[in-house]
């Protein structure tokens, strides 16, 4: 969950909605359900958000979705306070699907949305013009949560599988994109 401008809290759900294929909502912190805040279509603007939203600096939701999207892998997307909701990135097969939300960061000079895919795939998302990046490193693995940013500068995440022993990692990547495994 992640508390919105309004107080309220917004959170993904993967099977509701009109069309079943999940949604974004909004609840009252005492608990009453306030509204569906947007259904996916599981069309072209993705289906299956399972990864939660953030609220960025520029005061809009950014979430993905898992599947769906032009080319079935998923979307990174923009959800405004009024409720409309903008395509960022369309994943294909070659970069994975999203299946946990961004993590935000400022870089020293301006503010960038950072994640990992499936296949371990990273990008990076420029704010407030929304300028994705694909970068070439990839994570040694499948994302296994988000990433998290720490005091030192670096974000760190963790894969499922792969390093020596194919049972994961632990790893850290710099805002430019490199990454190195920290633990196997």
């Amino acid at each position: 969950l992640t508390q919105g401008l309004n107080g309220n809290l917004f959170g993904t759900t993967t099977q509701t909605g009109t069309f079943l294929t999940g949604g974004v909502f909004e609840i009252s912190r005492s608990g009453g359900l306030v509204a569906n805040f947007y259904d996916f279509d599981g069309l072209s603007d993705g289906g299956y958000p399972n990864g939660g939203v953030i609220l960025a600096s520029d005061g809009n939701f950014y979430g993905t979705s898992a599947s769906d999207g032009a080319f079935g892998y998923g979307t990174l997307y923009q959800l405004t306070p009024a409720q409309t909701q903008i395509v960022i990135h369309a994943f294909a097969s070659a970069e994975g699907a999203p299946v946990v939300a961004p993590v935000e960061v400022n870089n020293g000079t301006t503010d960038a949305l950072y994640g990992v895919t499936n296949n371990g795939t990273t990008y990076q998302l420029t704010l407030p013009k929304g300028t994705y990046k694909k970068f070439s490193s990839k994570a040694p693995g499948p994302a296994f949560g988000p990433l998290v940013e720490a005091p030192d500068g670096y974000l760190y995440g963790v894969t499922q599988t792969g390093g020596t022993h194919n049972l994961g990692t632990v790893f850290r990547m710099t805002t430019a994109g490199a990454i190195k495994v920290i633990h196997n």
